[in-house]
């Protein structure tokens, strides 16, 4: 039997369902680090989407930061991202290694990527989990490395980088209730 759509393994989570495992991974993570989330709460109506509508997969409320969760980043994820960037008046902020990274691609190993203008993602992007304070913060290696709640510097060893976000929560599965969805979660 050969079907052309995905199947969506639905995750129940802290109280919630989740699209899939990795996004489940990607809020246990969250929870770990001690990072508030908010999950598909915000929406940008544009019609540069295709569905005229965009809801990224979480929003960091303290650290301003938009994250979207996918198993692979392709060229309709490219689309609607540069469109965000856009529409959200990103534009050139994630271009400059010096402003805070605003917009997280998060992939299905875990690993982190700056969505930069047109869609593109950017390897230089890491967890930053401080030692002094222990708050998380996603950043570049361009940027200063001083964290941003505490003010700790890197040069005294207070910050600890990390490409993964799963390796940095110690993430390593996800053992909430699955549930298969045979409608691609929608």
């Amino acid at each position: 039997m050969n079907n052309s759509y995905v199947t969506a393994k639905m995750c129940w989570y802290n109280g919630r369902w989740y699209r899939s495992v990795t996004e489940a991974k990607t809020a246990m993570a969250f929870d770990k680090l001690g990072i508030q989330f908010e999950y598909e709460r915000y929406a940008c109506l544009s019609d540069d989407y295709e569905a005229q509508i965009y809801t990224p997969d979480f929003y960091l409320p303290e650290l301003g930061v938009w994250v979207e969760v996918t198993g692979r980043w392709d060229a309709k994820h490219a689309k609607k991202s540069a469109a965000f960037v856009t529409n959200m008046g990103m534009s050139g902020m994630s271009n400059d290694s010096e402003k805070p990274v605003k917009f997280v691609h998060v992939d299905g190993r875990g690993d982190v990527f700056q969505i930069r203008d047109g869609g593109k993602v950017d390897p230089d992007c890491y967890i930053n989990v401080c030692q002094k304070c222990g708050h998380a913060s996603f950043m570049t290696m361009g940027k200063s490395f001083v964290c941003p709640s505490c003010g700790a510097y890197d040069g005294d060893h207070f910050c600890l980088f990390n490409r993964n976000l799963f390796d940095a929560a110690g993430v390593r599965t996800f053992e909430g209730q699955i549930k298969v969805n045979s409608d691609g979660g929608r």
